[in-house]
Order: C-alpha cells, then sequence, then structure tokens
C-alpha cells in the first residue's frame, strides 16, 4: 500500500511509547482509528489513563473479521463442534471490545449483524473495498498454470493449511486428468510445512510487489480455503484481473458469489469426501475457461 508523503508516520513508539504520544498530543486528532481485537483492546487501556479533561477525538474501531467465527469454521473442519453457547460468549466479548467506540466498522453483514445484536456499540456500518477492473490480455488458450496467492507465514494459518490440503489431496488427481500442470505459489513463506511441498509442480515464489506477470500466465486462480472468517481480497484482485476462480463455499459465501456465474464453487474443502468435487470443478475450469464477472 502506498502512504501519500503528507502522511506522519511514528516509527520506534511502539506499545510502551503509546501512552506517552497519546498524552503529548491530547489535543492533536479529531479521530483515532484501531483495527482488530487485540489492538483496540490495548488502544483503550492506555487510552483511558492517557486521556485528560475534554480532549476527546472520535474513536473508529475497525472490527475486521470475527475471530469466534474463523474459530467455529476450525473446529468444523476438525470433525469438532463448538457449543452454540460457547460461541456466542465468544462473540459477545468480541463485539464488548466495541463499546465506547463511535464508530465501528465490519467487512461482512455477518459481522455486523454481531455488532447490531451488541449492547453499548453506538454506529455499526459494513466497510468493503473498491478494486479497478484491469484484466490481462493472455488469450485464454495460452495460459497453462494453477495460481495461489497468500501470507503462509504461519504452519497453523488458514492459507498454509489450505494450500498444504489442496497440494496433498487435490492437485495430484488434477494432474492425473490435465497432465504436466504447475501451481504457482505467490506469499511470504516461512511455514515449514509449506516449504517442504516444493517441487517439480509446486514452484513458491515467495513475496512479490506486483502479481500481474502470475495473472497473464494462470489459467485458473484457486482458493482452498477449509475455515475462515471476513472478505477473501486475494479472490477479488484475481477477479478483477479477469482470472477465473474456483473457491470453496465457505469462501463465495463470504463473497456473496454464486457458482458458475461469479467462480466455480467447489463446496467445503473440510471434508474429504468433498476432494473429488474440487478435484472436478478444477478441471471444469480449465476446460470451460470462464471468467469472473
Amino acid at each position: 500500500m502506498d502512504i501519500p508523503r503528507e502522511t506522519e508516520i511514528m516509527l520506534d513508539y511502539g506499545r510502551s511509547g503509546l501512552k506517552n504520544f497519546l498524552e503529548v498530543r491530547a489535543d492533536y486528532f479529531d479521530i483515532v482509528m484501531a483495527s482488530r481485537p487485540h489492538d483496540m483492546e490495548f488502544f483503550k487501556k492506555v487510552y483511558q489513563s492517557a486521556a485528560k479533561g475534554d480532549a476527546r477525538p472520535k474513536i473508529v474501531y475497525d472490527a475486521e473479521a470475527f475471530v469466534a467465527e474463523r474459530e467455529r469454521a476450525l473446529r468444523e473442519m476438525k470433525g469438532k463442534s463448538m457449543p452454540h453457547e460457547f460461541f456466542n460468549r465468544r462473540v459477545e466479548a468480541e463485539v464488548g471490545i466495541a463499546n465506547g467506540a463511535d464508530l465501528v466498522f465490519a467487512v461482512t453483514r455477518v459481522g455486523a449483524g454481531h455488532l447490531q445484536a451488541g449492547r453499548g456499540i453506538r454506529s455499526d456500518q459494513v466497510l468493503g473495498h473498491a478494486l479497478s477492473c484491469n484484466p490481462t490480455e493472455r488469450e485464454y488458450s495460452e495460459r497453462r498454470d494453477i495460481l495461489f496467492v497468500g501470507n503462509l507465514d504461519e504452519d497453523e494459518s488458514p492459507n498454509a493449511d489450505s494450500l498444504w490440503w489442496f497440494a496433498e489431496k487435490v492437485l495430484p488427481d488434477v494432474r492425473h486428468v490435465l497432465g504436466d500442470v504447475q501451481l504457482n505459489v505467490v506469499g511470504s513463506c516461512r511455514s515449514g510445512r509449506v516449504r517442504q511441498l516444493a517441487g517439480a509442480y509446486v514452484k513458491l515464489h515467495g513475496r512479490v510487489n506486483d502479481l500481474r506477470a502470475f495473472y497473464e500466465t494462470a489459467r485458473i486462480f484457486v482458493a482452498p480455503t477449509r475455515y475462515a472468517a471476513g472478505i477473501p481480497y486475494k479472490v477479488h484482485d484475481a477477479a478483477a484481473h479477469g482470472v477465473p476462480a474456483v473457491l470453496t463455499d465457505i469462501l463465495a459465501a463470504q463473497l456473496g458469489w454464486t457458482s458458475k456465474q461469479d467462480a466455480l464453487v467447489a463446496e467445503d474443502g473440510c471434508r474429504q469426501r468433498v476432494r473429488g468435487r474440487v478435484r472436478r470443478t478444477v478441471h471444469e475450469s480449465t476446460v470451460m475457461g470462464k471468467r469472473p464477472r
């Protein structure tokens, strides 16, 4: 992300220096925005002790995705359940973090629904993002490979889990049908589990600044996520570049997309019995050459 030159960046303060920073600039800010639960929790504790007099900026909280939603999906993927009462308590705890904020953002209507049901929330809105369409120019018949994009620094992250599952359980079947197809993986990768996948037909390219060259050669974009919450920006970006995508149903639901209209949906990758469906939808995508609208 490009930051305008007019934006002041306060480096080397860290959490230990935030209280003093807020005290020095008590009358300086009109709005303070905090993102995600752990940052908002910390900010509230520091701000309460640093605030002076009537000097109070508007506080905006970007709740992003609800962690409880991701935890429930992870449990279900492992064949376990999260009791409804326990899930509700987890959601209530996350909603409680937003108490005191003048405005709260969520990235999905599901998240906004949690906030609307909570007490003490003054105002909430769904905050999305906009991308310009910038389709690649190479003809579909000239494309060959499969593309995966995502941060892969942690073994237990949704991205690492989905890539490992796809490479180990689905890609061999896809190659059996389609032949010598390569999976290109783009994203920072410190996950030992993922790095072990590197080989003749799984190429780890690390982090790159411009994905266009990969979009130009990709026949399909895969997002085999098995548990997640929020909005998968990477899928929006692939669609903006005109690359057809194969998704699990959990991502399609988050995006509000329809199978065979906006993307090809392979149901839920968390069940082994769906492996054949994922293989068939990947094959269908490479044959049809459909692009998301």
